[in-house]
């Protein structure tokens, strides 16, 4: 697995000091061979990290790098990618228009490119954004396109499927539809199962506490499942 490849597992399990230290000695190494979809995806992974670890504007900084590379290349999916994760960033800091436009360009660029389960986690964002605005009704017609039916587990793939379940609590939660609860239990569920891979209790416990969508699903929870 190559560095940027090992960082990203660490950023997604919550052990960021391990991929602060493979992004570091990616990065310069790509650069320095011009390898651009390589380094699109080495910045990428930097915007990752620097937004769970709640560092914005490093993390915009770093996402639209990514994303101008990515540009450069015509590479559709790692601008999908940057696009999605830029969305996030731009809703972290109340900047709902350039938030929801992220997120409506990484959505068109999945269903272009027939990825409509990876287009999941900008639809949530954009139910988020539209939460955001207070605008319940177009929050809720957001989330019915990724639960048209039945609230159940997300297909695999996502990079943050908690905050997805999160950001259907909260828009359900706010509207009062008994189908917040549902959404909660469900990821709380699909949280615990995860978890519960980890064998090392210091990597399951970095997994719970340090990945801020599992963090906050586990405080609002507690009384739902045990983790």
């Amino acid at each position: 697995m190559e560095l940027t490849d090992l960082g990203m597992v660490m950023v997604l399990q919550g052990d960021y000091a391990s991929a602060a230290a493979y992004l570091a000695e990616a990065v310069p190494l790509l650069e320095a061979i011009k390898a651009r979809v390589g380094i699109s995806h080495a910045y990428l992974c930097q915007g990752m990290l620097c937004h769970r670890r709640g560092d914005l504007d490093a993390a915009h900084d770093w996402l639209r790098r990514s994303l101008e590379l990515a540009e450069g290349q015509a590479d559709r999916r790692m601008q999908a990618d940057a696009l999605s994760v830029l969305g996030d960033v731009l809703a972290d800091l109340g900047e709902w228009t350039a938030a929801r436009e992220a997120y409506e360009d990484a959505l068109n660029k999945r269903l272009s490119m027939r990825q409509s389960h990876l287009g999941i986690e900008p639809l949530a964002g954009l139910a988020r954004v539209a939460l955001g605005r207070r605008r319940l009704t177009e929050s809720q017609d957001w989330l019915a396109r990724i639960w048209p039916g039945h609230v159940g587990p997300l297909p695999d793939g996502l990079w943050d499927p908690i905050q997805v379940y999160l950001t259907g609590y909260r828009a359900w939660r706010a509207a009062r539809d008994p189908r917040a609860e549902r959404v909660l239990r469900t990821g709380a569920e699909v949280l615990q199962q995860r978890a519960s891979q980890y064998t090392s209790d210091v990597r399951r416990r970095a997994f719970l506490d340090n990945v801020p969508s599992h963090r906050a699903l586990v405080a609002l929870s507690r009384d739902l499942v045990r983790l």
